[in-house]
């Protein structure tokens, strides 16, 4: 895997319940960053409620932060 084609992807509507969750990962593809994340998340299922999401690349300064709520 070349370093080139990592993206920073990023669900900022994740699973929604009372508030919204979030979820990131760092991979060369939509398909691999599901993937990651499924297996982080430890569901014996497959994830249904991924909402948007974005991509930023991996080469310039990115932040960003979520505000807890309920």
């Amino acid at each position: 895997m070349n370093i080139q084609d990592l993206k920073l992807y990023i669900w900022d509507d994740f699973y929604p319940y009372d508030t919204s969750g979030m979820a990131v990962a760092i991979a060369s593809s939509l398909e691999e960053a599901k993937a990651l994340v499924e297996e982080n998340h430890g569901w014996p299922y497959k994830l249904k409620n991924w909402g948007d999401y974005y991509t930023v690349p991996l080469n310039s300064p990115f932040a960003i932060s979520v505000v807890g709520g309920g």
